[in-house]
């Protein structure tokens, strides 16, 4: 009996705690500043290589290195990579390859790419996950 009334004085002082709690303001605490946001958000601006998708691709010709095992492979790489506010690509991972060999190749370009022009948000750069595709296609000479 004496227990059943030790658990029931906790139980009612801890609640009276809680609720005290609960009569506060909350403490705001901007998530923005720690939130990715991703292709699925709809942004004031997406993000931009530096000239635009035709100087991306420009870029991609420039600096591909076609795997020699991978010679007679054609297509497309998808990698998901997110922009910073700062415009730096982070975290880039095949969403869809092609060889083990043209995966890295892709993954070593993304790395080596200029800044982009962050997403914007409310007037704000923002960190954005973003899909990039790497072509793997020779010209038709």
């Amino acid at each position: 009996m004496i227990m059943r009334w030790s658990l029931v004085l906790i139980f009612l002082s801890l609640s009276e705690i809680t609720a005290k709690a609960q009569n506060n303001t909350p403490l705001s605490i901007d998530t923005s500043a720690y939130k990715v946001y991703d292709y699925a958000v709809k942004v004031d601006k997406q993000p931009e290589f530096p000239g635009g998708l035709d100087a991306f691709f420009s870029f991609i010709k420039k600096n591909l290195r076609w795997p020699i095992k991978s010679q007679k492979i054609e297509g497309r790489i998808f990698v998901e990579v997110t922009i910073t506010k700062n415009g730096s690509l982070i975290n880039p991972v095949i969403k869809r390859g092609l060889s083990e060999e043209q995966d890295k190749e892709a993954l070593r370009l993304v790395k080596k790419s200029p800044k982009w022009k962050p997403a914007m948000l409310k007037g704000k750069a923002i960190d954005f996950k973003y899909y990039l595709i790497i072509p793997f296609k020779r010209d038709d000479e």
